[in-house]
């Protein structure tokens, strides 16, 4: 079926190529409304041709309105509402749309929200779901869909990068990509050669760069990302052109790539120090984002094409290189280093193992890379790197948790798994307060069968606390100090209680137990499928009993200091009893 598809893709490609992106678009969207109503709501069809930029996402969101028929056609509001979850909620990472471009689809449905007694049970909380979780962004919880000023950014900058990727590269100036080639090849020479004195490093660039302005890739922002995209792809190439060379031992292959790619980092990272004026650092920052995105997208796009060929190689030297370049010693980047170590967080949970799977094991050293770890979890002030890197965990927690619930460990997931094992050991002997914040979170995503790793998780505790000896006689857990903090769950649990109208039903029943159908249709709620270990929703009912227990806690203290202050008038003036603060 795969292969069945590709071919079709891959005529469509031809008639793009012929006939223009644009009449291409109009042409296959309009066909896809025409066909028969039986054949035509397709998920898996929909998504391929869009994200295969085969459709024209403005006339398809017009036509799938009118499809829908004013509420009338069901048939139609399950394929819409399927087809935004794929593309918005489970395609969000690789932005293969946004929410904005589904405009008319997305009023509709929620204006059918306002008359739920005309529809299914399951319409109405596929929309409440689709609409809390995706088009409020008051409930996207994730740190990376935050408004942090240091994620806008690069956010913007970099899907720009990955999109320039995607687009159609026959566009390029006559001559662009030998000019590349040769002043790349020329770099290379030249980083090859120096020696590593600044004063000579800064005079050989400078001769570079007036070079670069000569061959005019300097002249626009445009010309600049297509010198990044092709440079890339000629790195690419190296990388692949050397694993086929068969004479060529492997130790030598891996020096030579390396040679090109560091050369090439070299090159990035000087520019970004030197680029825009010394006192607006937008520039710098920008540039870097967009570099970024174009090796991102080019690292999906190659990914996708090559499949069990693919090499991971030189992708992992090009990031951690960079990454290391910027975190030299230099007064300029070091004032930049909140956006540069968000930019490359950014990029990781872009490019997590669900994406591209088959490069994982070089995501997974990038991420638990000693220097990333120190300057994301200690470096950045208040402790705002730390929501970055919990999702960075969560993203691989996510990837395993299939493979880890049906105890489907084939060699490569065993080595993954140990490798996760080992970069929690650390995080629980240098950061153990990191884990303690995002315990919840965290044991929400792994299996409950994987006892080992949450045990890891759960064994952590602030280096300022003192254990007791659990052998002391008479100890009484209830009577020590430290039992009496409540602990800090960063996690967002309570965004998990989900469609709107089960938690308003919830709060309802807790304060006047109405309505009385509440804990027999529980049941319902919590479970999903037929599937044994993924029968019912863990992160809902983890969520569930933590909202009941903290909404307890605060009844029950309400009720002592209601009682302490009905006695207070015997006691001296302005005392308050402990319990009551």
């Amino acid at each position: 079926m795969k292969m069945y598809q590709n071919i079709h893709l891959r005529i469509l490609g031809l008639l793009n190529n012929s006939f223009g992106a644009p009449n291409t678009e109009r042409a296959v969207t309009k066909c896809f409304f025409d066909i028969r109503e039986e054949v035509r709501y397709n998920v898996e069809a929909a998504r391929a041709l869009i994200t295969s930029h085969f459709v024209n996402l403005n006339q398809f969101d017009g036509m799938l309105r009118d499809c829908m028929d004013n509420g009338n056609n069901y048939v139609a509001i399950s394929f819409g509402i399927a087809l935004l979850e794929r593309l918005i909620m489970d395609d969000r990472v690789i932005n293969i749309v946004s929410d904005n471009e589904f405009m008319a689809t997305v009023e509709l449905l929620g204006r059918l929200t306002q008359h739920r007694h005309r529809y299914p049970e399951c319409i109405v909380n596929a929309i409440d779901t689709l609409w809390s979780g995706n088009f409020n962004s008051s409930s996207d919880y994730s740190p990376f869909n935050g408004n942090d000023r240091y994620l806008s950014g690069a956010s913007h900058y970099i899907h720009s990068g990955m999109h320039h990727v995607r687009s159609c590269d026959t566009d390029d100036p006559p001559g662009l990509q030998e000019k590349t080639e040769f002043l790349l090849k020329d770099w290379v020479a030249l980083y090859t050669q120096q020696n590593q004195q600044s004063t000579r490093d800064a005079r050989n660039f400078g001769a570079f760069v007036q070079k670069m302005n000569t061959y005019g890739i300097l002249k626009t922002d445009d010309l600049i990302t297509r010198f990044f995209r092709q440079a890339t792809h000629i790195c690419t190439d190296v990388v692949y052109r050397m694993f086929a060379e068969p004479s060529l031992p492997i130790n030598q292959a891996k020096n030579k790539i390396f040679q090109w790619i560091d050369a090439f980092v070299h090159l990035i990272a000087m520019l970004v120090r030197h680029s825009g004026e010394a006192g607006n650092p937008t520039t710098k920052i920008n540039l870097l984002n967009k570099v970024l995105g174009i090796v991102l997208g080019t690292l999906i796009k190659d990914h996708e094409m090559r499949g069990v060929s693919f090499q991971q190689v030189g992708y992992h030297r090009f990031f951690m290189m960079l990454f290391m370049e910027l975190c030299t010693a230099d007064v300029i980047l070091e004032s930049l280093m909140h956006s540069i170590v968000s930019a490359f967080a950014y990029t990781y949970h872009l490019l997590n193992p669900s994406v591209a799977p088959g490069f994982c094991f070089a995501w997974l050293e990038l991420i638990s890379h000693r220097v990333f770890l120190g300057r994301i979890l200690v470096q950045i002030p208040g402790q705002k790197g730390w929501p970055l890197y919990a999702q960075l965990l969560q993203d691989l927690f996510k990837y395993l948790a299939p493979f880890l619930r049906n105890t489907e460990l084939g060699k490569p997931v065993q080595l993954l798994y140990k490798g996760t094992l080992r970069v929690l050991l650390v995080l629980l002997h240098d950061f153990p307060e990191f884990l303690c914040d995002y315990h919840f979170g965290f044991c929400d995503t792994i299996p409950p069968n994987c006892v080992q790793m949450r045990n890891i998780i759960l064994s952590a505790f602030p280096r300022n606390m003192r254990l007791p000896d659990p052998f002391t006689p008479n100890l009484k857990v209830d009577m020590l100090s430290d039992s009496s903090n409540a602990p800090k769950v960063l996690s967002s649990y309570i965004m998990n209680i989900q469609p709107a109208n089960f938690k308003k039903d919830l709060d309802s029943y807790l304060k006047a137990r109405a309505p009385v159908t509440f804990l027999s249709e529980l049941r319902g709620h919590l479970q999903v499928t037929s599937e044994p270990g993924t029968r019912y929703n863990m992160a809902l009912m983890n969520a569930l009993v933590m909202y009941v227990g903290t909404q307890a806690i605060a009844l029950i203290r309400k009720k002592l200091c209601a009682q302490h202050l009905e006695h207070s008038t015997q006691r001296p003036h302005g005392y308050l009893p402990e319990s009551c603060c």
